[in-house]
């Protein structure tokens, strides 16, 4: 919704002199495949997030002579989808993400493997147009494409105006070690390994409130885990954004009411608890009060199998360490068990 205004003038600056340079048919292929001994573009895009083809579409509306290549250290396009769980999904509304060429399914919320294909065909598309090169398990050094598959395979490339990097981000949880020591012996997986894993334990214990810990607690209960055998480390509640208050045709009526108890309110408190009277708002466990707020989206769907962990849910803090039988957090130890 705002990107609508911002792209509503252009923000590249045009260049109407033809570059006097063959134009790369481009393909999806690795760059060991690739047949020329050095590459050149306009613009080097060092990676394949849904924000990164957002850029390289409108980039390729506004100038009809431009290349770009797009550089990929993974095997496929979708950026930090490539190593989200199966179960993850949007936290938004689909109309409201993707690319304006493009648009996603808006009636519904796409999950992961929904947005990995939606990415493939994306670049396929730009693949086709003839001026977009993309080479997937390849890094950018500076000044040339290096394959990480075999390190021998370098090629030097030239970039005539600049390098676009929007990966300044902290990794996706399941793409980074863990924040705490674990045990020999422990078994503790990142989201994208549950649905390996998930099968047969005494006991089930979820680390983090945010949008990948959530997914994680719903997912369990929808394989059938009892509520009883999961535990959920909350070190903070949260306030939560009402998704259904985000689709396309509720979002003004959303907006009236937001900024309405904005000027009435005299506190955080007071707007926060308005919000929640009006359906805006959310929190998992009524009894408590969210002390933050990341803009995290859930469905009331959601919300109804959050609500069944309640009295599991563990306040203690952030966790420090995992062991076979316990788990050390801040403010205390909680007794697990060897299955766990």
């Amino acid at each position: 919704f705002w990107l609508k205004p911002f792209w509503r003038k252009s923000i590249f600056q045009h260049d109407s002199r033809a570059h006097n340079h063959r134009v790369l048919h481009p393909s999806s292929m690795s760059l060991g495949a690739c047949a020329d001994d050095s590459l050149a573009c306009d613009y080097l895009v060092t990676s394949a997030n849904v924000e990164d083809l957002a850029f390289v579409d409108r980039l390729l509306a506004e100038n009809q002579v431009w290349t770009v290549i797009i550089v990929d250290t993974n095997a496929h396009p979708g950026g930090r989808w490539c190593h989200a769980p199966p179960f993850a999904k949007l936290d938004q509304p689909s109309a409201f993400y993707g690319v304006g060429s493009m648009p996603m399914d808006a009636s519904k919320t796409m999950r992961r493997d929904e947005i990995l294909q939606y990415c493939q065909r994306i670049v396929e598309h730009f693949v086709q147009r003839g001026r977009v090169q993309y080479f997937p398990m390849t890094t950018f050094d500076g000044k040339n494409l290096c394959s990480i598959i075999d390190s021998d395979i370098v090629k030097p490339v030239v970039i005539r105006r600049k390098v676009v990097r929007s990966s300044f981000s902290a990794p996706v949880q399941a793409a980074r070690m863990f924040p705490f020591h674990v045990a020999a012996g422990t078994l503790v997986v990142p989201p994208k390994e549950l649905p390996l894993v998930a099968s047969g334990h005494a006991k089930y214990v979820v680390i983090g409130s945010g949008r990948s810990g959530m997914e994680a607690v719903v997912w369990l209960l929808k394989q059938g885990v009892c509520p009883e055998k999961l535990h959920w480390v909350v070190p903070e509640d949260m306030w939560l954004v009402s998704q259904s208050s985000m689709e396309p045709e509720n979002y003004v009526a959303t907006a009236r009411k937001f900024w309405a108890l904005f000027v009435e309110s005299d506190t955080v408190e007071e707007f926060e608890l308005g919000l929640e009277r009006e359906g805006l708002r959310h929190r998992v466990d009524p009894t408590k009060r969210p002390t933050l707020f990341r803009g995290t989206t859930v469905t009331d769907a959601e919300l109804v199998q959050l609500r069944r962990v309640i009295p599991n849910i563990i306040r203690k803090g952030l966790v420090r360490e995992v062991h076979t039988d316990r788990v050390v957090l801040e403010h205390g130890d909680v007794a697990t068990g060897p299955d766990t």
